[in-house]
């Protein structure tokens, strides 16, 4: 339990939440901090753990399915007493806490690690949701339906990506969110009269004010979809369409509303606001500079897969063919650019090829704006909030969609569009591959894998009774058989495909 980053504390918000109401403070209850001290999970003063940056650590584990002090855990009280004071609560907008505390309250007479694997629920069920968004993402943008599978398959095997999509952490339903909106906004580029396109784009910037902060660089990366139809923006300002025009203000108003909730204004204000005195400033550039060297060497790693609280990464050789990937699919999208502008005609890009831009901008303005947000923050505390791989993750679909693209381009100049689905093929099953060595990275760290009945042992406790002993024969049996149906009749589907 709590394997998850800053599970904790957003655990601890959905329980206050639910408990005493949405602005309910940061004091964590009682028997989390129980639980935190029995799983070396309670934090130092500079909010480290025991698993915090050392990979060898580990609790003791018993020698039957119920772990040295589960059942004290279980036992223990104080859901609504605060006698320890630790405050470890996160202080994010209401919406996730609300909605996962439906389910939270589903078993709320239950114990505590009961209620947190039944919260873990609706994370499961928002990640299923983002696979989804992300196939109509890719189905609007190919023209190919084999390449939205290839899409989305690249979404959900992403080793960190899933393992966060079973969290207690509104980072899952935030993402779900951001890959609606980018969703939105791909339909609007397809066509500006698109009234569903336009309605998801309004209801994912309202949801996502009410979710992270971070939403409002959605309202950054939009301008895009207005540059590019233009003259569709200017036929409608000149005829002075009140329809169009009273929706668009009336939407950004209801955004800025909703943005300025007491409580969101104020964390927004005091995050990009410089405090610190006595603190030592960084020029922007010197802190762009450190910045990218740092996503490199760290956020890369980390973004395909970082576990045991930033202790555990995956193989080396792992993440140095990750990085391939990434250069090769760069070099197909430089290779297509450079003879279309050679060639003078990037007037006439197809619509994969707008998607493209628009990706590649949606990228830079993300990544931009959290760069400059712990720049503010660095300048105002004096120190760095450490950006990790995961908080890209709200464009994540950018990114899958720039791999693919970035390989298409280069298949069609390299050997010929027509083994394009085959490169498909070979591309999902190396990200399942991918999945399967993060699964295995993750499980080792924390279980012995030197036999099954080992495994199964350790991995039954401080768990409910559904993950236990031999429930882990299903739970293993349907992952496997699943994925492998799933790529079975993903290459079967490019082989019948090929003959037609």
């Amino acid at each position: 339990m709590w394997q998850f980053p800053d599970e904790v504390a957003h655990f601890s918000q959905v329980q206050n939440t639910i408990e005493f109401g949405i602005n309910s403070g940061r004091f964590t209850s009682d028997e989390i901090v129980f639980s935190e001290k029995k799983l070396g999970m309670y934090p130092d003063k500079q909010g480290l753990n025991s698993y915090s940056f050392h990979p060898e650590y580990n609790i003791q584990y018993s020698d039957t399915i119920i772990g040295i002090d589960e059942q004290a855990i279980r036992k223990a009280g104080g859901r609504r007493t605060y006698e320890d004071g630790l405050r470890e609560t996160s202080s994010y907008p209401f919406l996730y806490y609300v909605l996962s505390g439906q389910f939270y309250s589903l078993s709320y007479h239950s114990d505590l690690i009961t209620r947190v694997f039944t919260t873990r629920l609706f994370s499961v069920f928002i990640f299923t949701a983002t696979v989804g968004v992300a196939y109509l993402i890719g189905k609007t943008a190919f023209k190919d339906k084999l390449l939205a599978v290839t899409f989305a398959s690249l979404l959900a095997f992403q080793p960190m990506f899933s393992f966060m999509g079973a969290a207690v952490n509104s980072d899952v339903l935030f993402n779900f969110i951001f890959t609606l909106f980018l969703y939105g906004c791909v339909r609007v580029l397809k066509s500006f009269e698109d009234k569903l396109g336009w309605m998801i784009v309004v209801a994912s910037l309202c949801l996502g004010v009410v979710t992270k902060q971070q939403m409002v660089i959605g309202i950054l990366i939009f301008p895009f979809v207005l540059v590019y139809h233009y003259r569709a923006l200017k036929r409608i300002i000149q005829k002075k369409s009140i329809k169009y025009v009273g929706v668009l203000v009336l939407s950004l108003v209801l955004i800025v509303s909703l943005a300025l909730v007491p409580g969101n204004a104020k964390t927004i204000l005091n995050y990009i606001r410089e405090t610190g005195k006595g603190v030592e400033k960084v020029s922007l550039w010197r802190y762009l500079y450190d910045s990218l060297l740092r996503t490199y060497r760290v956020v890369l790693p980390w973004y395909w897969g970082v576990f045991k609280w930033l202790g555990v990464t995956l193989p080396r050789w792992v993440n140095r063919a990750q990085m391939l990937t990434l250069l090769t699919a760069g070099l197909g999208i430089e290779i297509y650019w450079i003879k279309k502008i050679a060639k003078k005609t990037f007037q006439v890009a197809t619509f994969s090829d707008v998607v493209a831009l628009f990706s590649i901008y949606a990228t830079l303005v993300y990544f931009l704006g959290l760069t400059l947000w712990d720049w503010q923050f660095r300048n105002a505390h004096g120190y760095s909030f450490e950006l990790q791989g995961r908080y890209f993750f709200p464009v994540i679909a950018t990114h899958m969609y720039l791999i693919i693209y970035g390989l298409a381009k280069l298949c069609e100049a390299l050997i010929g569009g027509k083994y394009l689905k085959v490169i498909s093929g070979v591309l999902v099953g190396w990200w399942i591959v991918l999945h399967s060595i993060g699964l295995k990275t993750f499980a080792e760290a924390y279980f012995s894998l030197s036999s099954w009945n080992k495994f199964s042992l350790q991995a039954s406790q401080y768990k409910p009774a559904l993950f236990k002993g031999d429930w882990w024969y299903l739970w293993v049996g349907f992952a496997g058989t699943s994925i492998f149906f799933f790529y079975w009749l993903f290459v079967t589907s490019i082989f019948s495909k090929s003959k037609t």
